[in-house]
């Protein structure tokens, strides 16, 4: 082989190996070549890499994230804000758990870095539509928690609750009924714990609403509807805790149980000792009542009528009937048997199925009354 010959096979081999060279370089630092890349690309690659097994890689994903924040992305604004903050108020769901979980270990607590990018993404979130519920109520806690600057900050974080719980957010449901428990705006409290407590989440809401049953709050007295919901609570407890060990499950039904005795205890005193006096009066002649009742003044309660078949009695239309009465009408024996069912008819749709009656007639041939006890 002759000398040029050599030269141009050296040359040759020098630019393969070259090539080899350069290949090899590039595909072990392909990852860091973007060259189409928009800011949401940086974003993706970043919170991807920084879960990544190779501290190499990890540290480019957080130099994709600082390049898409300084870009104004939102989302890695929100995520190094949460991995800066240290401690995320209460509730708080990070906008990538997975890679929060990977990040957040890794980065120093720096407040001043966190305000800055909170601040930053609340600022573009402002003008837009269509933020996501998570997002909404996540703002919310950061202005609660001081965190996130803005005039009037109670009443915006209230607007953000407000906006994510009327998409059914469940978190921001239940925080706003919580909200307004605390502030003792019972009324408005109640309106979103029942749309919580609905979707069987957490036993609190139903907890809370079977309370202000049972206690008075915002509602008139119910130990019906107070067991209701915790029963409803039980329900709860009992779905949340599948799956757990069992003294755990059992730990979890205490509280609706230990409530719903509670209830049940004041049922069963409620129905033993309420008793009411009432005064009724009837017109008409021998074969024909018509029934009147005090606390109904010229209001006919119901009739008793004779006729081939026996005693009919009916209660008078449009009166509330309890569960216990079937029908407005039946038929009897006698006329004090069919007095004494539309008295005690009308007086438990009115008054409820576990109160005892003391009905005493009121009429101008009565002194001292005459006596009908029935329960």
């Amino acid at each position: 082989m002759t000398a040029k010959k050599k030269l141009l096979v050296n040359i040759f081999l020098l630019l393969v190996c070259v090539t080899i060279a350069g290949l090899a370089v590039l595909y072990n630092y392909s990852y860091k070549i973007c060259w189409h890349c928009d800011t949401d690309d940086y974003y993706e690659r970043g919170r991807a890499f920084v879960c990544k097994e190779k501290e190499e890689l990890r540290e480019s994903g957080l130099d994709f994230l600082r390049l898409a924040a300084s870009r104004q992305q939102v989302g890695a604004q929100l995520l190094l804000a949460e991995c800066y903050v240290g401690q995320l108020p209460q509730g708080y769901t990070p906008v990538d758990e997975r890679a929060y979980a990977c990040l957040a270990t890794s980065l120093v607590t720096n407040t001043a870095a966190a305000r800055q990018f909170f601040n930053k993404a609340h600022a573009t979130l402002a003008t837009r539509e269509g933020v996501e519920p998570k997002v909404q109520h996540n703002l919310g806690l950061l202005l609660e928690a001081g965190i996130l600057e803005a005039q009037d900050a109670p009443q915006l974080a209230l607007e953000y609750f407000t906006l994510a719980a009327r998409q059914s957010y469940f978190p921001a449901m239940q925080h706003l009924g919580m909200l307004y428990h605390n502030r003792s705006a019972y009324v408005e409290a109640r309106t979103w714990l029942e749309q919580a407590a609905a979707q069987h989440k957490d036993m609190q809401p139903a907890l809370l609403l079977g309370d202000y049953y049972m206690q008075g709050k915002g509602v008139a007295i119910e130990l019906e509807k107070a067991m209701h919901w915790y029963r409803q609570a039980l329900l709860t407890a009992k779905k949340t805790s599948v799956g757990l060990a069992q003294n755990v499950q059992l730990a979890a039904e205490d509280v609706p149980r230990a409530r719903m005795d509670m209830a049940m205890r004041k049922l069963q005193q409620e129905r033993m000792f309420k008793f009411m006096t009432l005064y009724y009066s009837v017109g008409g002649d021998a074969s024909t009542y018509e029934v009147y009742c005090e606390d109904s003044p010229g209001l006919m309660i119901g009739t008793v009528e004779r006729n081939v078949e026996g005693v009919v009695a009916n209660l008078a239309p449009g009166l509330k009937r309890s569960a216990a009465v079937v029908t407005p009408q039946k038929t009897f024996s006698s006329m004090n048997k069919g007095l004494d069912w539309v008295l005690t008819a009308y007086a438990k749709g009115r008054y409820g199925d576990f109160t005892k009656f003391d009905f005493r007639l009121r009429s101008p041939q009565a002194r001292d009354g005459n006596r009908l006890d029935t329960e």
